[in-house]
């Protein structure tokens, strides 16, 4: 599966704009912004183009983001019963 947000972070720590990277696949700009900002999925050949550009694996762009993962993490944490019980029992030590 495709992941723009993993093309958009080999882009930024390789330091190499849309430009550059249409230049050394010959792919077209316009084609490269679209698959930066997930607006269409680039075919296997392009892929495979991209990877060898970037100096990537094909499977690098299919990796899941770790960001949004996190996040997730976090707001099941927020929402954990536990935290629920803690606040609950603050809330009525006030009262007493």
């Amino acid at each position: 599966m495709w992941n723009a947000k993993a093309l958009r972070n080999i882009m930024k720590t390789r330091s190499i704009s849309a430009a550059q990277l249409a230049e050394k696949t010959g792919l077209s700009n316009s084609s490269i912004s679209l698959w930066v900002n997930a607006k269409q999925t680039p075919s296997d050949k392009a892929i495979t183009k991209l990877a060898d550009a970037l100096g990537v694996s094909v499977s690098d762009f299919s990796k899941p983001d770790t960001k949004q993962d996190s996040k997730t993490d976090k707001s099941n944490i927020k929402n954990a019963p536990e935290k629920r019980c803690i606040a609950f029992r603050y809330s009525h030590k006030r009262q007493i």
